[in-house]
């Protein structure tokens, strides 16, 4: 496949896999939407407003977010559970999640 979750990720799939509630869709372009079932998998559960979290904030979590946006989801990206290649891509994508895609971007709190 190309593709393995590692760490806590990884751990967390491994132990959850055949919960009825987890699902991992394998992707082809930059945003999630593209090419897969997942807005189907979603409407089917009535889901409505979804969190996006993951690597390359100005790169994959952009392109899914404007994949939902244009889908009709409310959005939430919490600034610190996304990153970047480096501070200045996701420093400049942040912002316009918020007054272009009106999403919201508060921090997560972790414990």
């Amino acid at each position: 496949m190309g593709r393995e979750l590692y760490g806590k990720v990884g751990d967390w799939y491994h132990q959850h896999a055949t919960d009825a509630n987890v699902v991992l869709m394998d992707k082809n372009c930059y945003s999630e939407f593209a090419n897969t079932n997942l807005d189907n998998y979603l409407r089917s559960r009535r889901v409505t407003d979804i969190t996006l979290a993951g690597v390359c904030t100005d790169i994959y979590i952009l392109h899914t977010a404007v994949s939902a946006y244009n889908l009709a989801y409310e959005l939430t990206i919490p600034e610190n559970a996304a990153a970047s290649f480096n501070s200045t891509g996701h420093e400049w994508t942040i912002p316009r999640f918020q007054s272009i895609l009106g999403a919201k971007t508060a921090p997560i709190l972790i414990q």
